[in-house]
């Protein structure tokens, strides 16, 4: 649907149906609603992302995205692709073009041996996960009325 919206409205319902019936809305909108409750999407000052990154982007997701100076000051930025059209969901709503651009930003990593990259080929193994304490996670009950 050049030029119209992403979705058609069966694949709407479908997928609201899927939500409603599985009761899943508040565990599949948790990333979000965690993000803004418990500030855990951000780095500490001076931290820095040491896993090869790709990003993808398109012009109708939630924020413009950014240059690539703001991106390589944090991300050992390896691969930027922009694409022509595409939002938030844009895995749903470009399939081949976000499954291209993952195969695309992986295939110049083949052949090497994950622990000789990880250990000494220039990358550092990142830093484990800090959990979130039990006492900070929160049922989402507020977004549904």
């Amino acid at each position: 649907m050049a030029g119209g919206p992403p979705f058609t409205m069966e694949q709407i319902i479908t997928d609201v149906m899927i939500y409603w019936v599985t009761g899943s809305a508040n565990t599949a909108s948790w990333l979000y609603t965690a993000a803004r409750r418990l500030g855990g999407m951000r780095l500490e000052r001076g931290e820095l992302v040491t896993v090869p990154t790709g990003f993808l982007c398109c012009p109708h997701d939630l924020f413009p995205a950014p240059p690539d100076s703001w991106i390589r000051r944090v991300y050992p930025l390896m691969r930027r692709t922009d694409l022509p059209a595409g939002g938030h969901f844009l895995a749903y709503e470009r399939p081949g073009d976000f499954v291209e651009d993952v195969r695309a930003f992986f295939r110049s990593f083949r052949g090497q041996a994950s622990s000789r990259t990880l250990s000494g080929g220039g990358l550092r193994r990142p830093a484990p996960l800090r959990p979130v304490p039990p006492t900070a996670v929160q049922p989402v009950t507020d977004q549904i009325s």
